[in-house]
């Protein structure tokens, strides 16, 4: 395939964006420095550039270069509409993306394991028979995601309305045209929690840039941010009972503890609100 354009930085060990603080959100502490676990490739916004980064090449970010989006390859197409949770760097008007999955915070004392840890492949974009506007992805080619706990008792039961009853803002993906259950709006993302290294994303609203992981007997401490970028209490929270999204503001830092109990995780703060609980979906068994 004909690469477009393609740049290749040689071993070079250098932070590759300094921070710009946004003063009365940010301080010094939340300059964020990611190290890449192996070498991979990042990417501009149209797919026109490729830079190589080699494994324990540095980024320095903050607390809202983190997204959800496209993942080009080097012809610089997007055949596949891949979709991958990414790490946002450089200056505004010329920014590149890195894959969250190949970076981990630089002085970590610990990282994920395969407890709870799963390798989330890339999401598809919709079939065109569903409902398209906006950001519409469709869950991909996966046996295990983490989702609500609650997920498990509607599948049990097979009943759509039981979902509606535990989380009523479902309904209002409902239009003239779509009824809930349609729309890519109200898809199983919407419930499943992903956590990264570098970032963990609960739902489709919330970020959190990691700073430090630490192991415990009952799971993982997690020191992380929330991102500046994320809507205080959003409209559809991945846990609509908590208060979490209430308290928290974005560019909050704050400290999760991850209790696992066999396939199910208790996600609490330090100041002991609790987030929700969730549940290893096995689409294999």
């Amino acid at each position: 395939m004909k690469i477009k354009l393609f740049h290749r930085l040689s071993k070079i060990k250098v932070l590759f964006y300094l921070c710009i603080l946004l003063p009365g959100i940010l301080s010094a502490q939340d300059c964020l420095t990611f190290v890449a676990i192996r070498d991979t490739t990042v990417f501009d916004w149209n797919g026109t550039r490729f830079i190589t980064i080699n494994a324990g090449d540095l980024l320095n970010v903050t607390a809202s270069d983190v997204d959800y989006g496209v993942r080009f390859n080097n012809s610089g197409h997007n055949e596949l509409d891949e979709f991958h949770l990414i790490i946002l760097f450089g200056e505004q008007g010329n920014r590149l993306r890195a894959l969250a999955k190949d970076f981990h915070p630089l002085n970590t004392e610990y990282t994920f394991g395969a407890d709870i840890f799963i390798d989330y492949p890339m999401d598809r974009r919709a079939l065109a028979s569903r409902q398209v506007a906006g950001p519409a992805i469709a869950v991909g080619d996966t046996n295990k995601m983490w989702v609500p706990a609650y997920y498990r008792d509607v599948l049990a039961a097979q009943s759509r309305d039981m979902l509606v009853q535990l989380v009523p803002t479902l309904n209002l993906h409902t239009d003239g045209e779509f009824v809930w259950y349609d729309s890519t709006f109200a898809d199983i993302q919407h419930g499943r929690a992903m956590f990264y290294n570098s970032i963990i994303r609960l739902g489709t609203d919330t970020h959190l840039p990691v700073r430090n992981i630490r192991r415990t007997d009952f799971g993982y401490i997690v020191d992380c941010v929330v991102s500046i970028l994320d809507r205080h209490n959003p409209r559809h929270p991945i846990f609509p009972e908590s208060i979490f999204w209430k308290i928290y503001q974005p560019g909050d830092s704050l400290t999760l503890y991850l209790h696992l109990d066999g396939d199910y995780l208790d996600i609490y703060t330090a100041n002991d609100i609790h987030v929700g609980i969730s549940y290893v979906l096995d689409g294999s068994s």
